[in-house]
């Protein structure tokens, strides 16, 4: 049997990456508000997971706020759950870039000149001189 996804899904290639929590609607930073993935998938600020965490039966469990799933608490706590990677690496991106846009691209040393790497011919005056 075949099955047609809808036209809205059809429509929307990627899926959108957020850069804030939707519980307190506050952008994610790299900091006390990591974006932290539960084991539905689902990503929160890791400030918002934290007033989350609750016990249940003897045991810690995070509920999902989007589809209710429950994710256990790992020992270490809320910080233990995984990062939500492409959330992270746009934030951390996103923070360096303005260090990088004022740098000029790296130089060798005045007179020092490239060197082949070992193992390659090197005919001299063409590449190598």
């Amino acid at each position: 049997s075949v099955r047609v996804m809808g036209l809205h899904a059809a429509l929307e290639p990627w899926p959108v990456l957020r850069v804030e929590c939707i519980i307190c609607y506050s952008p994610y930073d790299l900091s006390v508000r990591l974006p932290r993935r539960l084991y539905c998938g689902h990503t929160f600020c890791q400030a918002c997971l934290r007033r989350l965490d609750a016990v249940s039966l003897e045991q810690r469990w995070i509920p999902c706020p989007q589809c209710r799933q429950s994710t256990p608490t790992p020992r270490g706590g809320v910080t233990m759950l995984d990062l939500d990677l492409a959330a992270f690496l746009t934030l951390r991106a996103g923070r360096e870039q303005p260090r990088a846009a004022g740098r000029a691209p790296a130089e060798p040393p005045a007179g020092e000149r490239l060197q082949p790497a070992r193992g390659f011919p090197v005919r001299p005056g063409r590449f190598w001189g």
